[in-house]
């Protein structure tokens, strides 16, 4: 009888051919080795099929399921980790790159963490080398999502519990921001610990293409999902708070047509709400809000010499 493996990786792939064998080699070559790799192909018309066909002859952690038709990657996700025969969830995509010790560094933390129920981590940008991190603590990363999302979801392993429990899964309704959509929902769950480790667990393949639909429609579901924040505080996502938050995100009031003393304001409806539900710790919002209130003044101030008539 095969023992049960400590990790199940889950991806969902749609014509993936031109990075599919990078992708795999490198789960495949992980130094952690006890895990299962569940790969949905979302109805491929490219040599996705053939590919994993050829991985999985070669390496039995690999299960494949197949959707008839194009399901988008929400329900791929939500496909396999219902299907997930371990109690944790590492989350790839199908474009990326793991270093070889992703699995092995974070089945460890959450070994030692046992209270931590989403971790993430270091992303390095393919090509540049950056290195892109997030917060690392639980409370600084909820107040970040009040936000933006602040864990990065390609570098994510998660606790299967967490989602069966509360019944919390990928939104079909808000690609490509379903991952800042679960994470949200998860806020108004105490139990659901986010952490991020400071290392690099990830080669992150970025497109520098301009995809003004693509990034349009990012943007509109991000602020869905920010207007479900505020309905969890119990705030209005009326037209002038939404535009208050949008500035604090950007930290530019003025492209938002709304002033710094507008911001301040809203900010404070925002702390004042969160001592009602505590989606986040009152020091960790407080210290968010006044981080980016401090620029929100500082590029105000900036825009307003620019525009100031010269002396001469």
């Amino acid at each position: 009888m095969k023992l049960r493996p400590e990790v199940s990786v889950i991806m969902s792939v749609y014509n993936g051919e031109e990075h599919l064998n990078e992708c795999l080699q490198s789960i495949c070559a992980q130094t952690f080795s006890n895990f299962e790799f569940i790969i949905v192909n979302d109805a491929s018309t490219d040599n996705t099929a053939e590919i994993l066909k050829h991985w999985q002859r070669m390496d039995s952690r690999i299960r494949l399921l197949y959707n008839l038709e194009n399901k988008e990657r929400s329900i791929s996700r939500n496909r396999a980790i219902t299907a997930a025969r371990s109690p944790l969830i590492a989350v790839m995509d199908a474009d990326d790159h793991a270093l070889p010790t992703r699995l092995a560094v974070q089945t460890a933390f959450l070994r030692e963490h046992p209270e931590v129920q989403i971790l993430g981590g270091d992303m390095l940008i393919y090509g540049s080398e950056k290195r892109l991190s997030h917060p690392q603590a639980n409370d600084e990363i909820r107040a970040a999502l009040f936000f933006d999302c602040s864990i990065f979801h390609p570098t994510t392993m998660l606790r299967k519990s967490i989602l069966t429990k509360t019944n919390k899964w990928y939104n079909p309704l808000l690609p490509p921001t379903e991952d800042y959509g679960l994470w949200a929902d998860l806020l108004t769950v105490k139990k659901a610990i986010f952490a991020n480790i400071p290392e690099t667990l990830v080669r992150y393949r970025f497109s520098d293409i301009p995809r003004p639909l693509y990034e349009e429609k990012q943007f509109r579901n991000a602020n869905i999902v920010r207007s479900r924040i505020l309905q969890q505080l119990g705030l209005q996502a009326s037209t002038e708070n939404i535009k208050c938050h949008i500035a604090l995100l950007f930290c530019d009031a003025q492209a938002l047509g709304v002033t710094p003393a507008q911001c301040a304001l809203y900010g404070n409806k925002l702390l004042k709400a969160n001592e009602h539900t505590l989606l986040t710790s009152p020091a960790a919002l407080e210290a968010e809000i006044s981080r980016r209130l401090t620029q929100v003044f500082r590029v105000d101030m900036l825009q307003r010499q620019a525009h100031r008539p010269s002396q001469f």
